[in-house]
């Protein structure tokens, strides 16, 4: 696996800065973290047994794609590191050289910044390993990591699937709002059309509500002159003045007939 840039070291918040070495073999665990700090090629080595087929492949694809995200969760808060005291991150030294008495005697023990003393494993016929359950409780963490690691590719495949169903309902929305658009501008212009029609019958209707009033007023005129006329037939019906009007008024009429042809 090839990072694009080098690790960074945490320590507890408590340790002073520059890291000293205390003892032998805390120089060769800090030796060994400084080389591990300033690597970009690792090679990871796991049990055939820990993993199935399909979560290697799964692991190999995302490290090949760089889609390897940092694990969340509380374990991995840098102020609840190291048993709740919290961590920082910190620049190891580089390892001094060896001091010219180590370079030219010669030791039976290996040397403190020797390679192979950080890195080689030890000869197996020199001494017997046993199992531990420190090894069972660190097998237990690759684990846990790894499944959580899973639980995050699962995430993400889920996150892109939901991506992608609200891009089509986002297009469905679209294709929707723009139907709706044209909708209501048919219904502007129907409404447009009803108010010229409705302005065309409000002037009809003044127009013939002033024709029917002038109407009225002719068909009152004529009541009152038929009125006025029954009353002076009424009150003249034995009346010379009477007779000498009604001879006129049909002599009137006989010229105006006669004039008209």
């Amino acid at each position: 696996m090839q990072l694009r840039e080098t690790a960074t070291i945490l320590i507890p918040s408590f340790i002073k800065e520059p890291v000293e070495v205390a003892r032998r073999r805390s120089g060769m665990v800090l030796n060994s973290l400084y080389e591990l700090s300033h690597a970009t090629n690792l090679s990871i080595y796991i049990l055939d047994s820990s993993l199935s087929s399909d979560q290697l492949q799964a692991i190999s694809t995302a490290i090949a794609e760089r889609q390897l995200r940092p694990v969340a969760g509380p374990d991995h808060d840098v102020s609840r590191m190291f048993s709740g005291s919290g961590a920082k991150p910190t620049t190891l030294p580089a390892p001094l050289p060896p001091s010219y008495d180590k370079v030219v005697t010669v030791e039976t023990n290996p040397p403190l910044y020797n390679e192979s003393s950080t890195f080689d494993p030890p000869d197996a016929r020199s001494r017997k390993r046993k199992p531990s359950q420190e090894a069972v409780a660190d097998s237990d963490t690759v684990w846990n990591k790894l499944e959580q690691l899973e639980a995050m590719f699962n995430r993400q495949r889920e996150q892109d699937v939901h991506a992608a169903n609200q891009s089509l309902v986002i297009q469905e929305l679209r294709v929707e709002v723009a139907e709706l658009r044209e909708q209501l501008a048919t219904c502007e212009k129907k409404y447009e059309d009803l108010e010229v029609e409705v302005a065309g019958l409000r002037e009809a209707q003044a127009i013939a509500d002033d024709g029917e009033a002038v109407e009225l007023a002719e068909i009152r005129d004529d009541i009152e002159s038929l009125e006025t006329r029954i009353d002076f037939v009424e009150r003249g019906n034995n009346d010379d003045e009477f007779r000498k009007r009604i001879k006129e008024e049909i002599f009137d009429e006989m010229a105006a007939r006669v004039k008209g042809g």
